[in-house]
């Protein structure tokens, strides 16, 4: 990245966090000129499956000579092309003799892929749980990468909870079709009181 106060180029990966920390500083040099309602906003036009992503933070008054700081950060969407979107970081606020400051920074934020990257998330809805009682365990599996991927065999498997589960599918590289769900219920057996690892393997 090559972004700073000046504007620049922030690189980020779908799904990945960008931190901005924002410097202020009166550097009015006479007559006790006060700044107050200061506010900075960033935008991210397009971004969020056809919306703008905003975030805005409040600043407190600033005499002359005084600074403040702060950060905000922004969740990039999983699902999004690799392309450059426009970000601006907006400032605003006024002197005490009511004279509106605002600050424009402009940034493109160009998405990265890697060529072949899969995001998998799992989750069991009872991670503590009785012998004979039902569970389900959630997986979704999303293709973050620039290509396509075809015949992706998915298998869990947990000898003692008699899970034996296989499914074939394939992903496209974006859109609604790049993402893959699934709900596995089973019913916990009488078993001693234990940990029991569900073993996920992607192929």
């Amino acid at each position: 990245n090559n972004a700073d106060e000046v504007g620049g180029t922030i690189e980020a990966t779908p799904g990945s966090t960008i931190l901005f920390k924002i410097e202020l500083e009166n550097n009015y040099i006479f007559n006790e000129v006060e700044v107050k309602d200061i506010e900075a906003k960033i935008f991210i036009d397009d971004i969020n499956n056809g919306k703008d992503i905003e975030k805005e933070i409040v600043f407190r008054d600033l005499k002359i000579n005084e600074e403040d700081e702060d950060k905000v950060s922004l969740v990039i969407p999983i699902i999004l092309e690799e392309d450059s979107y426009e970000t601006e970081l907006r400032i605003t606020g006024k002197t005490s003799g009511g004279i509106k400051q605002e600050i424009l920074i402009a940034y493109d934020l160009e998405i990265i892929k890697e060529k072949h990257n899969l995001l998998f998330k799992s989750k069991l809805q009872n991670e503590e749980i009785c012998p004979n009682k039902n569970n389900q365990l959630n997986l979704e599996i999303t293709n973050i990468g620039e290509k396509n991927e075809e015949n992706i065999l998915l298998t869990v498997k947990n000898k003692d909870l008699n899970l034996d589960f296989k499914d074939n599918f394939s992903l496209k590289k974006d859109g609604i079709n790049s993402i893959y769900k699934k709900d596995i219920n089973f019913i916990v057996p009488s078993l001693s009181q234990g940990d029991y690892p569900i073993t996920i393997n992607l192929d």
